[in-house]
């Protein structure tokens, strides 16, 4: 049971609070809402609390009550990112509430509202959803989008997503069932890994095959806990060196200041960079790094003990490198630039987007043209 209110957490972050975009209030009450530590009880009960004080004139808790539910996909598994709190709110080109990633690399748009009417028409979503898919790659998985919705009657908006044209891609569940899901995770974890616990909750939020009833036993198969092997399929695993996403979560919570700056910088771009781009990067990007001295001094000192560190905690753990490097040059590997990536935005220590992409290439040109005609 929740002991602290939404009400003193609000209180707490002081000012104008989550609708300040010029303070890091946003970023603290996401980063609270992250913690591994809360219980669905813990979530329903806040959730209780904004719905029943949220109105016009305390819109904090509407923007409270919207990161509250954005927030329960991370414990379904999915990689989570906050979105905006109102359609002019500045630094969101598309102002969709949060976005859900799911294992198999599926986007979900994720819609808040406290009750089901009046909402208007599901085209906005969708327009939402083709968006975000025109700034993917071809080969990016589907984009979806799913409402999630208080109290109410939802068969008029179960009606609007049936005549749409997003019908195969839209789907409704109710805070509610929401939580139930988050429940029953903790139940199936007496049962099952936890990876294939997520895989079978995702599932049920994808849209279904319902013509091929073999899907409906996949899903059924997967909560009951039931499983089919071959004897092959039995024998004990191998060992692997291979980092789960949780267990990279707590590694990353253990780096220092220069590492946070490493990893950062490697993050704000999909390619391979030299030493010399990786500090500048760096000395651009300091001062959004908690505990960095801003008088600090970068060098090829700071890459090579940042990155030892880095190694030395990797080689005790018996897991992956996170950075690679060839030839000189830097990048985060491949199969956990996603979760860096996801975990450096849910903990707020800078909002990367493309539009910082830009500023950071935009600084980095003008200090290479400064740095030729020296």
């Amino acid at each position: 049971m929740a002991n602290t209110s939404i009400a003193d957490v609000l209180a707490l972050l002081g000012g104008p609070g989550l609708e300040d975009v010029t303070s890091d209030a946003r970023g603290r009450f996401r980063t609270f809402l992250c913690q591994p530590k809360w219980s669905p009880e813990d979530l329903r009960v806040w959730i209780d609390e904004c719905m029943e004080l949220a109105c016009r004139a305390h819109s904090e808790y509407y923007f409270a009550l919207q990161d509250l539910i954005v927030s329960i996909g991370i414990h379904l598994g999915f990689e989570v990112e906050f979105g905006a709190y109102t359609s002019t709110d500045p630094g969101w080109p598309i102002p969709y509430d949060g976005r859900w990633r799911a294992i198999t690399g599926e986007d979900i748009v994720v819609e808040v509202k406290s009750s089901p009417w009046p909402l208007g028409c599901t085209n906005q979503l969708g327009s939402y959803m083709e968006e975000y898919r025109r700034g993917c790659p071809p080969q990016h998985p589907q984009v979806l989008g799913i409402y999630a919705i208080g109290t109410g009657d939802f068969s008029g908006l179960i009606d609007q997503i049936k005549g749409s044209d997003y019908r195969n891609r839209l789907k409704v569940i109710s805070f509610h069932d929401l939580l139930r899901l988050y429940s029953l995770r903790n139940t199936l974890a007496r049962q099952m890994p936890m990876e294939r616990i997520y895989q079978v909750l995702q599932d049920l939020l994808m849209p279904l095959e319902s013509v091929n009833v073999g899907s409906l036993v996949d899903i059924i198969q997967g909560v009951a806990g039931v499983s089919w092997h071959t004897p092959e399929e039995d024998a004990p695993a191998e060992p692997t060196r291979h980092w789960r996403r949780s267990e990279l979560r707590e590694f990353l919570d253990e780096c220092q200041p220069n590492q946070l700056a490493m990893l950062l910088a490697l993050a704000t771009s999909q390619d391979q960079m030299a030493a010399t781009e990786l500090l500048r990067r760096m000395r651009v990007l300091a001062p959004s790094i908690p505990g960095l001295d801003a008088r600090q001094a970068f060098s090829a000192k700071t890459i090579g003990g940042a990155r030892s560190g880095l190694s030395k905690r990797e080689q005790i753990l018996d897991k992956d490198s996170v950075i690679e490097s060839f030839n000189g040059q830097y990048c985060l590997r491949e199969d956990y630039r996603q979760w860096v990536y996801e975990w450096l935005k849910c903990r707020g220590i800078v909002p990367i987007s493309a539009e910082l992409n830009l500023e950071l290439d935009g600084l980095f040109a003008e200090a290479q043209c400064a740095g030729a005609a020296g």
